[in-house]
This record gives C-alpha cells, structure tokens and sequence, in this order.
C-alpha cells in the first residue's frame, strides 16, 4: 500500500472514530492565555498529541497573518511548517489539529471557517472569548462540514 493511500484511510478511520478531544489544564490554559493576549484579533496555532482518542498533549501558538485578523485567522505558513517538522521527528506526538479564538463570538465555525476547512478529518479546536469557552469539532470532507467531538478537561 502507497503511503498517501495510508494515509487516506487512516483520516478516513479518524473522521469516523473520533468523537471525543481531551484536554489537560495546560494546554486549555495556553489557547485561552494565547487568545486573551492577541485579543481584539483571533488567536491561532496548532494542536498536537495522540489519536483515537483525540488527547491534546501540545498547544503550538502561531501568528495570525491573515488579512482580516479580526474575523478569520491564516497561520503563518513557515511557523506551521516549521511545527509540524518538529512533530513529524517527535515520537510521542503528533499533528492532530488546529486551535483558533473567536473573540467576539460564540465557539462555533464560521463561515469563514467552513469555507476554509481544508483538514479533512482533523480536530478544530474553537476558544470563545467572550463566553469563555471551547468547543471542537473534525472537518468531515465527504460531507463538507464540522461534526461537533465532545469535548473532556482533565
């Protein structure tokens, strides 16, 4: 089997097994301190950890250099590939999504968000701002759209 093959079915197994995200206090702690500190723009980066379950072991804090950073986010492309480089040589983790804040809003996708969704089947993770609070979701490509993962803080 092709390696890209691999990987399709791998995303394909993700996208249909993993309903639930975990989180630890301090990675929690990171997305919330990242988004207050770059609030009024949306904060953005990278999540990292284990799959099925979802276990998020690493927050990557990226820079929002998206035009419109008050609404959307686009992470920094050479921070991203520069993360996942780091993760692709780290034997305990791995890239399983991508964080961002919505500082004004609720923690659902956006428009912005879903026009933009290009990950199939990996965790989104949204931080709500104003309400204090995160919500996740994986981008299922088959079905062009976000299916809601319970969220779990440890």
């Amino acid at each position: 089997m092709e390696p890209l093959e691999q990987m399709e079915i791998i995303n394909k197994m993700q996208c249909k097994y993993a309903y639930m995200a975990l989180f630890n206090s301090a990675t929690l702690a990171a997305i919330k301190r990242h988004s207050l500190n770059v609030k009024p723009t949306e904060a953005c980066g990278i999540l990292a950890g284990t799959l099925n379950p979802n276990v998020v072991s690493k927050v990557v804090a990226c820079e929002n250099v998206d035009s419109n950073p008050h609404a959307a986010y686009t992470i920094d492309p050479t921070e991203l590939l520069n993360a996942l480089t780091e993760l692709d040589i780290s034997p305990d983790t791995r890239h399983i999504g991508f964080y961002h804040s919505h500082p004004f809003s609720s923690a659902a996708p956006s428009n912005i968000d879903v026009a933009r969704a290009t990950w199939d089947s990996f965790l989104y993770a949204i931080y709500s701002v104003r309400d204090d609070r995160l919500k996740c979701y994986i981008w299922c490509e088959e079905e062009n759209r976000f299916k809601a993962v319970k969220v779990i803080f440890e």
